[in-house]
């Protein structure tokens, strides 16, 4: 029963039942409906009475208006929070810097901020504080640009980067390592700069493993005089590769008909991590838009892997190989766009198998089952491998190589935990010419016409001389000018080789309709035995259902 009082006299008046039920209809109406009144006239004086008063909305009312205070306060709370956070970043990196005498130098002190600092503090879980920022400096003589990012939790902020660009000089100044190196002002620029988004999963378990992560392959020790061997080989994958040791052997890929060359040129030892410069070079290398790579025409480094991948929609990523070679990422997050991209790797039973990459705002990590990471940076306009190769590699251990590239992200050097390190220079079209380590061992690379890598020297006085015949390696011999292997090919495929101690091997493919792959290898070896070798179950998924033309 609901009560009212007389607007007049002030007499209590009460509703009959139908009534109070239409009070309660009309106010389930209040938010459709301007008035919801029950006009009722006093029996006593005839004055009309006020609308029975809902108790029950008035508290609704008060709730709601306190949670969204509640709610305000939290928001301007965290903003402040990490608004102050981002300050205090600034304020100690710029400490850092005005402290510094390299900055002293090119820039002048005092450093003063020259326009607006971009990037952001972002917080985990446990409280861990995570900075991220690009701050325009000014100083008495010229001008840069910091890039800084550092964690902390309760103390002062510990900088993992931080470093000055200084375009006019074309000097990077690293704070962290105490080095400079030169970097080029006209230099890559991103494209991608979306924060990253919370993504949701559309996968709940991880599959199986549809093909294990090796392929059949003839392989051979280069300069050993080691006859050649039919095996299983394993690709050069990122990370994994650390620890591996020195090689120097010719391949031959029986899936494609490819030759692949693998040689270790230096290696950096740090403690017990080892740290390979291993090239590699293959006669096939269609999977990326740039043939030309960090040793020329199909030549490259295991630190110059990258990945590709589909645009608008992001349904896949492959993490492109140092032989060509590719470890495929479908997409396991809804959505299709960037900044909430997740992907994982699956088909393989390799190192990468249940791997994961993410878009973190700033570039693709990589995770490892084991805990190994890789940081690609972002690279929608990259035109080679090096403008989209990582910048950062952290093994199962938690040991963390640093990969330091120029503007146009081309590798100038390796450096490992304790500060060992191993320095490239580049030519005008981003190729080694020469790799050294602290300890003055180093080699030489020479190119010749189309970009093809000819001559490598070395400190000791090895070397090593290739021919060809356009793209495709046709000899390999050492610095006494004897010949290690002799290849043939027929169409594309390699057909025949020599070796050094004088065996001939030839091999026939049976290929898929489109030529993309060999469903079948007929190797026969210089005995005269032949060996029929299924290739087709190896091949990645992607190559056997898209039916692509590789030509």
């Amino acid at each position: 029963m609901h009560e009212s009082n007389c607007d007049g006299c002030g007499s209590l008046l009460e509703a009959d039942p139908g009534e109070a039920r239409r009070a309660v209809e009309d106010l389930l109406e209040s938010t459709r409906t301007e008035n919801t009144a029950l006009g009722r006239v006093c029996p006593l004086c005839g004055h009309a009475t006020s609308a029975p008063v809902s108790h029950r909305k008035s508290v609704q009312f008060g709730l709601l208006a306190g949670l969204l205070l509640i709610a305000g306060f939290l928001v301007v709370a965290y903003f402040t929070s990490r608004e102050t956070d981002r300050q205090q970043a600034v304020h100690e990196a710029l400490l850092r810097l005005n402290r510094s005498p390299e900055v002293a130098h090119y820039l002048g002190t005092p450093l003063t901020v020259r326009g607006d600092i971009t990037g952001q503090v972002r917080e985990d879980e446990t409280g861990w504080r995570e900075a991220r920022l690009v701050i325009p400096l000014r100083g008495e003589r010229s001008v840069g640009v910091a890039r800084v990012i550092g964690g902390r939790q309760a103390g002062p902020w510990e900088f993992t980067t931080l470093e000055v660009l200084v375009a006019p000089a074309r000097k990077r100044i690293d704070l962290v390592s105490g080095r400079i190196v030169d970097y080029d002002s006209e230099g890559y620029v991103n494209t991608h700069t979306q924060a990253a988004i919370a993504a949701e999963f559309t996968r709940t378990d991880v599959p199986p493993a549809t093909r294990g992560a090796g392929f059949p392959c003839i392989v051979t020790a280069a300069g050993a005089g080691e006859a050649p061997r039919l095996d299983t080989c394993e690709p050069r994958l990122p990370v994994a590769a650390l620890g591996q040791g020195p090689v120097d052997e010719f391949l031959v890929d029986l899936r494609y008909g490819k030759f692949i060359l693998r040689q270790t040129d230096l290696s950096i030892r740090d403690g017990e991590l080892d740290v390979p410069l291993t090239r590699t070079y293959t006669s096939d290398f269609w999977m990326h838009r740039s043939h030309s790579h960090a040793f020329g025409l199909h030549s490259t480094h295991d630190f110059d892997v990258a990945p590709v991948g589909t645009r608008n929609p992001y349904t896949y990523l492959q993490i492109i190989l140092p032989d060509g070679d590719f470890l495929q990422f479908p997409r396991v997050s809804r959505g299709s766009g960037y900044a909430d991209a997740v992907y994982q790797h699956t088909e393989t039973s390799s190192p990468f198998y249940g791997a994961l990459i993410r878009w973190t705002g700033e570039g693709w990590a990589t995770e490892l089952r084991d805990g190994s990471k890789i940081h690609f940076p972002e690279s929608y306009n990259a035109m080679n491998m090096a403008q989209g190769a990582p910048d950062e590699l952290v093994d199962a251990r938690g040991r963390t190589i640093r990969l330091l590239r120029d503007r146009q992200r081309n590798l100038q050097m390796i450096e490992t935990p304790n500060r060992r390190h191993l320095t490239l220079a580049v030519d005008g079209q981003g190729r080694v010419t020469r790799a050294e380590d602290q300890d003055h061992r180093w080699v030489e690379y020479r190119y010749g016409p189309g970009g093809v890598l000819t001559d490598v020297g070395y400190a000791d006085g090895r070397a090593r001389r290739y021919a060809y015949d356009g793209p495709l390696l046709m000899t390999v011999r050492d610095e006494a000018r004897r010949v290690l292997v002799d290849n043939s090919y027929l169409r594309g495929k390699l057909a025949r080789q020599i070796y050094a101690n004088g065996d001939s091997w030839n091999i026939r493919y049976d290929v898929d309709v489109n030529g993309s792959y060999a469903t079948r290898a007929v190797v026969e070896t210089a005995g005269g035995v032949t060996h029929e070798i299924r290739t087709e179950d190896v091949v990645p998924r992607w190559i056997r259902s898209s039916g692509q033309d590789r030509e």
